[in-house]
């Protein structure tokens, strides 16, 4: 998945593949019908995967021991009691489970490869099987050499549980709350939080083509009839935009501003500041502008530096 900030700062996806076939549990499968033909085979029995109960705690195992193979060289499935009173230890290296499920990583390779390895500055991994050496070299060594890793300090098997208890606790300690949790005990109305109110920007910010001869009293009114919306009255706090702007005539004999729409309660239209690092003879160049939840107002020109207003 890649994602975008849009208008909003809101994420949205732009593109997305999925391989239901190389998910966890079939790696899972892959081992499991492995460990059921080497007892089968060893205890000269039939019948082993027909038993839901049996099947349930060789996958339990199987579970474990694919947890315990990203780490370890060797590992050995061993259940007591498995079948008919029969135990169960079969020993798996690493080389032969990176056999059984060899097959899969090629699947997830030709999914990877849909994607252009220049698509993507950073590439995160979830799952224990993303753990796995062999699928863990697909990625970062083959597929995608030059991409940032990302933060060390979260193990992928509990990326997806720690970004969302991340999440909740910035949720529970949002100041916008009506009520905490035991206000919510105390008054028997339910247990949680209310709804979390997202932070609106107040007023419009654009950016405007400003003739170097134009005097304070026609700016108002030049500003308010030429000006473009880069961060609406009503977006949502922080805001990040990407706009790419075109003048036929470059920016010689005028400047290229960052200026305040006029919209309600008295917000008269005027200038933030100039934009800085745009070519003369520049026709067309991307601006990107963020604002954050502290009011602070920073501009870019076609990815550069930043420049605070």
């Amino acid at each position: 998945q890649r994602s975008i900030p849009n208008s909003n700062s809101l994420l949205r996806i732009v593109r997305h593949a999925t391989e239901a076939s190389c998910a966890g549990i079939v790696i899972v499968n892959a081992l499991v019908a492995h460990c059921s033909s080497m007892f089968e085979r060893k205890n000269r029995v039939t019948g082993l995967m027909d038993s839901v109960k049996a099947h349930h705690r060789l996958e339990m195992a199987c579970e474990t021991a694919v947890r315990t193979l990203t780490r370890a060289p060797t590992v050995t499935v061993a259940v007591d009691g498995l079948y008919e009173g029969m135990d169960m230890a079969v020993p798996v290296s690493r080389p032969r489970f990176d056999m059984l499920v060899s097959g899969l990583l090629r699947k997830a390779e030709l999914l990877l490869q849909t994607f252009s390895a220049e698509e993507f500055d950073v590439v995160l991994v979830a799952g224990n099987v993303c753990e796995m050496p062999a699928a863990l070299n697909l990625i970062r060594t083959k597929l995608f050499p030059n991409a940032h890793t990302g933060r060390g300090d979260v193990p992928p098997e509990e990326a997806v549980a720690i970004g969302c208890a991340r999440h909740a606790a910035s949720v529970l300690a949002c100041p916008t709350h009506s009520k905490s949790i035991g206000d919510s005990l105390n008054g028997m109305e339910g247990v949680g939080p209310a709804t979390r109110k997202v932070p609106l920007c107040p007023l419009s910010i654009g950016i405007c083509k400003i003739p170097n001869d134009k005097t304070n009293g026609d700016l108002e009114t030049f500003i308010s009839n030429n000006a473009y919306t880069l961060i609406g009255i009503g977006d949502a706090l922080p805001a990040n935009v990407s706009k790419c702007f075109k003048f036929s005539n470059g920016t010689e004999g005028s400047s290229i501003a960052v200026v305040q729409i006029q919209g309600g309660a008295g917000q008269k239209s005027k200038v933030l500041g100039n934009v800085e690092n745009i070519p003369l003879d520049a026709d067309n160049f991307e601006i990107t502008m963020e604002l954050t939840t502290a009011g602070k107002l920073t501009v870019a020109v076609n990815g550069g530096p930043t420049c605070k207003l």
